[in-house]
């Protein structure tokens, strides 16, 4: 098969693949489009983990690395140490570098040294996925990467843990490296993953030995790209059944929080929803609106869940409703649009259609109008039986 198929499972899992298309998408967005189906699966090139055309590593690592390095300054990554450090000191730090990674500017050139930045932004010190692989480590990884072009499924092999597949690769389990990748623990994710020996984490129902497949030790190590980082040190990744709904849905939070259009995580799952109903024509079932969940992640690494209402959320992705609630743009309408408190629409509505007759304020009779709409939408809705 030239394609692998990926489906939807956990929400862990799900993030993972966000977070490795995210990678793909910042070299070609469209690319992206062609690889998510209306199914709700995504189909990967296999080609995506065959050598770069003139690199000797594989094309998703060089896309990885130049995402990770994007905007970072290598010089002074090079040359950089705690603390205040003379001038002197600074270079011999880089020459120091310099030939700590001496081999891989021999083979790579100047890319040689965005690798290493790379590697050790993800398996260094204080890092997500802190020593899963060890420098002296970093050939075999990129053997391994260039194997996942071969995986298959196969019957007689274990189900992994965390997708549920039954990938297959010839590889020699008893190394070390090997088993290191395939058990899940905290290398794999300082946060969710279990301390390495007899320390099983309560997030893995206390399971201190899952299995991970050889896709899976691919994906995961994306897992941290696909979080939106808000401002008081919450991270939050929006789970649904299809991933074609999470790929738009978690992009729209990114470019709305980005833009300071709505900070709350209620409200910024709501914005998100309203812009999937205004620019895609998907039509999603019920099962599908019913399972859209919002995962939020603590500054002391505590999972919780916030979801709202199916009819709530079938309102919202309603594309006449939704066309309303961005015109109207208020962020407390739209929270209580998210509450249910549908008579609030009605009394503001009501409030500035008042203050409009004694202004004669065309723009507050206008905005008033838009309420009453609004309003007498959701009613229709509601009492047509349409949800």
């Amino acid at each position: 098969m030239e394609y692998i198929e990926l489906r939807p499972k956990n929400w862990f899992y799900n993030l993972s693949v966000t977070g490795f298309l995210e990678v793909l998408a910042d070299q070609n967005s469209e690319e992206i489009e062609k690889l998510i189906r209306d199914d709700g699966t995504v189909l990967i090139d296999r080609k995506i983990f065959a050598k770069h055309r003139e690199l000797d590593i594989p094309e998703a690592l060089v896309r990885y690395v130049n995402y990770l390095v994007k905007g970072e300054n290598l010089d002074e990554w090079l040359g950089s140490s705690r603390g205040k450090k003379s001038q002197k000191d600074e270079e011999k730090k880089k020459e120091k570098y310099k030939e700590k990674y001496k081999d891989l500017q021999d083979k790579f050139g100047e890319f040689g040294y965005k690798l290493a930045r790379a590697l050790n932004m993800l398996f260094g010190s204080k890092t997500p996925y802190q020593n899963l692989v060890q420098q002296s480590e970093w050939s075999h990884f990129f053997e391994f990467v260039t194997n996942l072009e071969r995986i298959s499924e196969k019957e007689d092999t274990e189900k992994c843990d965390i997708c549920g597949g039954k990938w297959y690769l010839n590889l020699d389990k008893a190394a070390k490296f090997t088993r290191r990748l395939f058990r899940f623990a905290s290398t794999h994710s300082s946060e969710f993953g279990s301390s390495v020996g007899d320390f099983p984490n309560a997030f893995w129902n206390n399971n201190s030995s899952l299995l991970v497949c050889p896709l899976c030790v691919y994906l995961i190590i994306h897992s941290h790209v696909a979080w939106t980082r808000l401002s008081d040190s919450t991270s939050i990744f929006i789970n649904a059944p299809s991933f074609k709904v999470m790929w738009h849905l978690n992009k729209y939070a990114k470019e709305l929080y980005g833009a300071e259009k709505v900070e709350g995580v209620k409200e910024l799952f709501g914005m998100s929803l309203i812009e999937l109903a205004l620019k895609l024509n998907l039509q999603l079932g019920k099962w599908t609106m019913m399972n859209i969940e919002v995962v939020i992640k603590s500054k002391n690494k505590k999972v919780e869940f916030f979801s709202i209402p199916h009819e709530i959320t079938m309102l919202l992705l309603d594309k006449s409703v939704a066309s309303l609630l961005f015109d109207i743009g208020r962020t407390e309408v739209l929270s209580w649009f998210l509450d249910g408190e549908f008579d609030k629409i009605l009394r503001d509505g009501e409030r500035h259609f008042r203050e409009a007759l004694k202004s004669s304020d065309s723009t507050t009779l206008s905005y008033s109008q838009k309420l009453f709409e609004l309003y007498a939408l959701v009613n229709e809705k509601r009492k047509g039986g349409a949800l």
